[in-house]
């Protein structure tokens, strides 16, 4: 939240960023009691509150945080071969795209491997595991991630002929 004091309550202020005039949108509320609320993503940049012929201007940082607090940053997973199995992150913005990774290899959505994002979480959904499925995985943005050790036990199928 960015907020700035005034000493009469019917003071206008007026938000900008980087040079443009803002108002009230789907990523920013603007209000009079309370200050300037970035509600999403590419919020950071130069604002300015203007009071007046005053104008007082300040950086906004973009945060930082990638991943909720308090999630481990490396889990074990178990799974049973022919079993599906998820492996979840919480991101700290809903729009955050991750993209995820086994044995530092990029994962592509298939028959057997399905990504999905539902508001924060995100996952990576695995039909039919099987011993070759085992490994080291990833949920990966911004430069950070949170890492999956998954282990797959039980008998895999084998043809014979």
């Amino acid at each position: 939240m960015l907020s700035c004091e005034v000493v009469q309550s019917q003071t206008e202020v007026i938000w900008f960023k980087e040079g443009k005039k803002l108002s009230s949108s789907s990523k920013v509320c603007v209000e009079a009691k309370e200050g300037l609320h970035p509600e999403a993503g590419g919020t950071a940049g130069w604002y300015q509150f203007c009071v007046s012929d005053t104008v007082c201007p300040f950086l906004c940082p973009e945060s930082s945080a990638v991943f909720i607090k308090g999630q481990p940053a490396h889990k074990e997973v178990q799974a049973v071969v022919g079993a599906s199995t998820t492996l979840s992150c919480e991101v700290a913005q809903a729009q955050t795209e991750v993209t995820w990774y086994k044995n530092r290899k990029k994962l592509n959505s298939s028959s057997k491997v399905r990504v999905e994002a539902k508001g924060c979480t995100q996952r990576l959904v695995m039909q039919q595991v099987d011993k070759a499925d085992a490994g080291e995985y990833s949920c990966e943005a911004r430069g950070q991630k949170v890492s999956f050790h998954l282990d797959v036990t039980g008998q895999s199928l084998e043809v014979v002929t």
